[in-house]
């Protein structure tokens, strides 16, 4: 059996934070993932959602909210993909 020694091993530095990092932590919400017609977003501590618009309050904090109800949000939050 040969073994070959494809290249030299690299140290690993620290991350560095991107401009994708900056904006998701300038974000207010940010989607998690869309649902089929509602989305999963998670907030920030200062964002408040009425109960109208949204479907499921999920135990990490994460909320469904309805198309509708996303559209209100942008126009006050700044909203954001996160994938």
């Amino acid at each position: 059996m040969r073994i070959l020694k494809i290249k030299e091993h690299e140290t690993m530095g620290l991350y560095k934070i991107t401009s994708v990092d900056l904006i998701k932590d300038r974000a207010d919400i940010l989607i998690d993932c869309a649902n089929g017609g509602s989305w999963t977003v998670s907030v920030k501590d200062h964002v408040e959602i009425s109960p109208k618009g949204i479907k499921k309050r999920y135990d990490n904090g994460k909320y469904e909210i309805t198309s509708k109800k996303l559209e209100q949000l942008k126009k006050e939050y700044t909203v954001v993909m996160a994938n």
